[in-house]
């Protein structure tokens, strides 16, 4: 009896062992998933960030170059230009799209683009990036 109790014994906790080495390694699989998942997304972020760069590159370019066509629809300029990092109503005209760099908030030129109420656009407006002036007095 004594021999059939430890044998049982035995016999559980090899099994207890053998749940907790399989839970393991199924939790080491699922991280090992995650990282993979997030290093994709990474990827699709660093993408996305510079087609945003070359978008906001050419925008600046073309309004340097007074290429901007007024009167073009909202969905035109946005394909031509990529995602505005702000969009919000104005009261003047009906929505003002803002355009910067995509990674360098304070320190970007800034173009401040203005649609109608029928989505058309109606002006823009650049704002070229100005480097704070240093204090001049020694320390």
């Amino acid at each position: 009896m004594m021999k059939f109790v430890h044998a049982h014994r035995g016999i559980v906790f090899l099994a207890i062992l053998a749940v907790i080495v399989f839970l393991t390694g199924c939790a080491k699989t699922q991280g090992l998933m995650t990282l993979k998942r997030l290093g994709k997304n990474q990827d699709q972020i660093e993408k996305y960030l510079q087609k945003q760069e070359a978008f906001f590159d050419k925008l600046v370019t073309d309004v340097k170059a007074e290429k901007i066509k007024v009167g073009i629809s909202k969905r035109k300029f946005i394909i031509a230009y990529g995602d505005p990092i702000l969009g919000r109503s104005h009261e003047q005209s009906g929505e003002e799209l803002l355009y910067r760099h995509p990674t360098n908030y304070f320190s970007s030129d800034k173009v401040y683009v203005y649609f109608d109420e029928a989505k058309k656009l109606t002006s823009f407006k650049y704002k070229p990036y100005k480097k704070p002036a240093q204090d001049s007095q020694p320390k």
